[in-house]
């Protein structure tokens, strides 16, 4: 089905994050076989050292816990996560990041309402808003 399409801008982005050396994770709630499948058809899997679901039996389903997931598989291969930022669509993305100390920069075109970009550094309407943001 199409029930996750790839926001415009967003694969030109990744593409600009991943040349700049900054390591990118994909942290989300679902589970991340079908994760994976949405990134792969959208020829964007590259672009991530790590990609971090929610388990199958759902025992790791907390925003929270799939964001300390994201982080120790970071640790696993390196990558320095002193300094990480989470972007996200929803008010969990937000509080699940703030859980440990990260900020969250919130995308205005996701599934979330207004209201759910409290507490966030800074929100977007375009994908390329990111760019200074993350890089610079």
């Amino acid at each position: 089905g199409t029930g996750s399409p790839i926001f415009p801008g967003i694969p030109r982005v990744l593409k600009a994050i991943h040349a700049s050396g900054v390591p990118l994770a994909l942290a989300t709630s679902k589970p991340e076989f079908p994760a994976s499948i949405i990134l792969d058809h959208g020829n964007l899997t590259a672009y991530f050292r790590v990609i971090s679901g929610s388990s199958i039996d759902e025992i790791r389903s907390a925003k929270k816990d799939v964001i300390a997931e994201a982080l120790t598989r970071f640790r696993m291969i390196g990558v320095d996560v002193s300094k990480p930022i989470m972007v996200g669509d929803r008010d969990y993305d937000v509080e699940g990041a703030a859980t440990h100390g990260i900020p969250t920069i919130f995308v205005n075109w996701g599934y979330g309402e207004a209201g759910e970009a409290a507490g966030a550094l800074a929100s977007v309407d375009a994908a390329e808003e990111l760019i200074p943001l993350l890089l610079g």
